[in-house]
């Protein structure tokens, strides 16, 4: 029997075994990336972060190297209401499941949490506020998937 392989991405194995009865393909498998200590505050602030209920570009190709798939960003948001929404999402995808949301609990109560976000292949993804008094926005890139 003849086995042919089509699709093989870079860097993939092969492996058929001694009996050629059985084919595995095993992908190249993501690594994950710490980014390690920044020394300095979070990437990104309320003061850039400013654009209300509209999709918004975050560029990160000045933090993340080519090639990443996709990020891992800490968010940490504040506002003088309850129940605002702060989403991210990869740049161009309109699907309303695929996006990473966060809801502030309690007026005038911080909230944190992380997001793993994919990326285009700029490395731009993108944020939405809802309409609020935003006291503390802040985004933090942990690490990133390559």
């Amino acid at each position: 029997m003849k086995h042919e392989i089509v699709n093989l991405e870079k860097g993939s194995e092969v492996f058929i075994n001694e009996d050629l009865k059985e084919l595995e393909i095993e992908a190249t498998k993501p690594k994950f990336i710490d980014r390690g200590n920044k020394a300095t505050s979070a990437d990104f602030n309320q003061a850039v972060l400013n654009v209300d209920e509209t999709w918004t570009d975050i560029d990160l190709s000045g933090i993340v190297p080519a090639g990443v798939k996709a990020v891992v960003i800490s968010v940490y948001i504040q506002t003088t209401a309850a129940l605002k929404s702060f989403q991210l999402r990869k740049n161009g995808n309109a699907d309303i499941w695929n996006r990473s949301l966060m809801f502030t609990q309690i007026a005038d109560l911080a909230f944190g949490g992380d997001a793993i976000v994919p990326l285009d292949s700029n490395r731009v993804i993108e944020y939405w506020r809802d309409a609020a008094t935003w006291s503390t926005i802040q985004l933090t890139v942990k690490g990133w998937f390559k």
